[in-house]
């Protein structure tokens, strides 16, 4: 059957899709589930894990969507190698008004699992930093706003996250 129809409104991208690859960290495992285009944090104890405490951590990067993985990201005990520099799709939580002069982006972590908050770890916002237990936000020093969607459900933003580049 011949197709009659086609949508004016492409999906651009989806959320941890690399637009331009830069530098690619070494291959550690993942200490829980991550999801697709979350910023992630390389904890002392050498594993990956969505930015969890008060503060996030020193070593950062993104988890780039990978098709050769289940659709819900990676999972504990994988071994993946996450993007540090370039341009990617972030999860983007909508908080904040995004302008000319954006910049840097901010990101969620929460240093207790009590707060409904949690579930947003990883996600960029421009919202507010904050210390508030379980819902922390911390500046994401090393993103760069270039656009979000129309959701806002992610962010298009260079990324350059050197070691020790964090909060």
């Amino acid at each position: 059957m011949p197709q009659t129809s086609y949508p004016l409104d492409l999906v651009p991208a989806i959320v941890g899709q690399v637009v331009e690859r830069g530098t690619m960290s070494g291959r550690y495992e993942c200490s829980e589930d991550i999801p697709f285009g979350r910023v992630v944090e390389l904890h002392t104890d050498g594993k990956w894990r969505l930015p969890q405490g008060t503060t996030i951590g020193k070593v950062l990067a993104v988890a780039h969507y990978n098709p050769s993985y289940s659709s819900d990201g990676y999972k504990a005990g994988d071994q993946v190698a996450f993007l540090r520099s370039g341009k990617v799709w972030i999860a983007n939580d909508g908080g904040g008004a995004p302008g000319p002069a954006t910049g840097k982006m901010n990101v969620r972590h929460a240093s207790t699992d009590a707060n409904s908050e949690a579930q947003h770890r990883g996600k960029l916002t421009l919202t507010a930093t904050s210390a508030t237990a379980g819902s922390e936000i911390s500046a994401c020093n090393g993103t760069e706003f270039i656009k979000e969607d129309t959701a806002p459900t992610m962010a298009l933003c260079h990324i350059n996250f050197p070691a020790n580049s964090g909060g």
